[in-house]
């Protein structure tokens, strides 16, 4: 190995330093370029892909809506809801009120086209569905009907009210278990 050195009696100056040392790197240089390089490291193979699971064809966008068009009150209990769309077989309904809860204590009434599994996806068969409100839903307010295709890509909201619905009356026979007056026929 080479050393650094450095004459007696010569005055070390930083000039003498450096031009000792450009010296030393340039011999160490030269013993490293001929000192026997190392054999690379193999690169890994590369691990065999899995196949990958085909995609599920995405639906295509429908070719005209769903749209909801109006919601007409048929009784305090159940709303007709006329919509249009062109090749939309397979639909799910979806109920929620103002603050977005969203609720599935309804029913699609059956004349309106074929069940699929839960209650919310159906086929249509006609350009209507009857939505009939169960106790949950009876609450007053505004609510949110929203369509979805399933065959294909396309959604709609519709907003329909619900009134105040009067208090029910006790039966006044059921409350106190008297009768107070009965009325005959022949009177």
């Amino acid at each position: 190995m080479s050393k650094l050195e450095i004459p007696a009696g010569t005055l070390l100056t930083e000039e003498v330093f450096n031009k000792k040392m450009d010296e030393f790197r340039e011999e160490i240089k030269k013993l490293l370029q001929n000192q026997p390089q190392p054999e690379p490291e193999p690169e890994p193979e590369p691990e065999p892909e899995e196949p990958e699971e085909p995609q599920p064809e995405l639906p295509t966008k429908c070719d005209h809506g769903p749209i909801l068009k109006e919601a007409t009150k048929v009784s305090e209990k159940e709303r007709l809801i006329k919509f249009d769309g062109v090749n939309v077989y397979v639909a799910s309904i979806s109920v929620k009120n103002q603050a977005g809860r969203e609720f599935a204590d309804y029913v699609l009434s059956g004349e309106t086209g074929k069940r699929l599994g839960d209650a919310s996806r159906f086929e249509p068969d006609k350009s209507y569905f009857r939505l009939i409100l169960n106790d949950s839903l009876r609450d007053a307010g505004k609510y949110t009907v929203r369509m979805k295709g399933i065959n294909c890509t396309g959604e709609s909201e519709l907003f329909f009210l619900i009134d105040e619905l009067p208090a029910p009356q006790p039966d006044p026979c059921v409350e106190t278990g008297r009768i107070n007056y009965v009325k005959l026929l022949n009177e």
